[in-house]
């Protein structure tokens, strides 16, 4: 038997980090359900979907596509609260 490799919930992982995702989230799932464009795009938000660590996006919290006049393209995003240079 091979043991299957399960992700960690972001929900015991992502802290206040998490809550602040879901806001951003919830935004773009806006867009998509009206429609709509979203600020700084020119195309209409076609997906959403979050936490794509393991379908090969290194930018993983929130991936956007969009559909305008070019096609389809996708904005793949990490969301966090404040930035960090270290």
């Amino acid at each position: 038997m091979t043991p299957s490799i399960k992700a960690t919930s972001t929900e015991l992982t992502g802290g206040a980090g998490f809550t602040y995702e879901d806001t951003v989230v919830a935004y773009y799932l806006t867009a998509l359900l009206r429609e709509e464009h979203a600020a700084g795009q020119s195309g209409v938000v076609i997906s959403v979907a979050v936490q794509q660590s393991g379908h090969g996006h290194p930018m993983d919290d929130v991936v956007v596509e969009f559909e305008d006049t070019a096609g389809k393209r996708p904005l793949a995003l990490q969301v966090k609260r404040s930035l960090r240079i270290t």
